[in-house]
């Protein structure tokens, strides 16, 4: 999976196992028009996992990015301008939202909600009821970071109606060496005992902050060359240079 930051010059998307098992859950909920939860810590590539797997649908898909506290109004607001694109959403009652969204949600297609930690109780009502009244139209794929299972509970309808769990774990082992050899030359060239000793103290096995981390590294390397040094390959020496000149965030440890 390619992570979040820009600026990644040469980074590939590698499929890792979640891609396999997202392909083979999303045909069926797809195909029964029914509820996928993808769920993981932050940064282990969720957006990216369900961004390319959407790209290669054939049905309508449609997203909304959940804002802290929503009202039942605002998630129905929220999903009618992510499905119609159209700014009028802002001025329609609640009623009038609802029956345009069972009309519209009932023709094929996907409905992905992102930040689904967020989802609040009202919301998730909301968000169940309309999915039950457009029964046998878009499939729903609630994607979430840790809290995400908290959240649906809060309605329990909206748990019933969840017919697949897909959580994203973060990468390690094997696995993790392989993915990100093919993310980047920089990687390649790299011996894999300094790669796992990176993950140890500061990764994680996240891919954001791997993708941090390669940001940092590609912006060393050209300010080396701009001033006509050679190409720095990723050695002790650099990645201690790249680990000092990432975020704090990310290389603080945790207490």
């Amino acid at each position: 999976m390619t992570p979040s930051p820009p600026n990644l010059d040469g980074a590939r998307i590698v499929r890792t196992s979640a891609f396999d098992e997202l392909d083979d859950v999303g045909a069926f909920v797809v195909a029964h028009s029914e509820v996928l939860v993808v769920d993981g810590d932050h940064g282990v590539g969720k957006r990216t996992l369900i961004s390319d797997w959407a790209g290669r649908q054939t049905v309508p898909v449609a997203s909304v990015s959940l804002p802290p506290r929503q009202s039942s109004r605002d998630i129905a607001r929220l999903i009618h301008a992510a499905v119609t694109r159209d700014a009028e959403s802002d001025e329609m009652t609640e009623r009038d939202l609802q029956d345009d969204l069972v009309t519209l949600l009932s023709s094929p297609g996907i409905l992905v909600i992102r930040n689904a930690h967020r989802l609040s109780g009202e919301a998730a009502g909301q968000l169940e009821w309309l999915h039950s009244a457009a029964a046998g139209g878009r499939a729903l794929v609630i994607e979430g970071g840790p809290g995400t299972a908290t959240a649906i509970e809060r309605d329990a309808l909206l748990r019933g109606s969840v017919a697949c769990t897909l959580t994203v774990q973060p990468l390690k082992g094997r696995e993790l060496l392989d993915v990100l050899q093919q993310m980047h030359m920089l990687f390649l060239g790299a011996e894999p005992d300094l790669l796992v000793e990176i993950d140890t103290r500061v990764c994680h096995g996240l891919l954001l902050h791997w993708a941090r981390f390669l940001q940092v590294a590609l912006r060393l390397r050209q300010r080396a060359v701009s001033n006509g040094r050679s190409a720095p390959v990723l050695d002790r020496k650099f990645a201690k240079a790249v680990l000092a000149g990432m975020p704090a965030t990310i290389t603080r440890k945790r207490t």
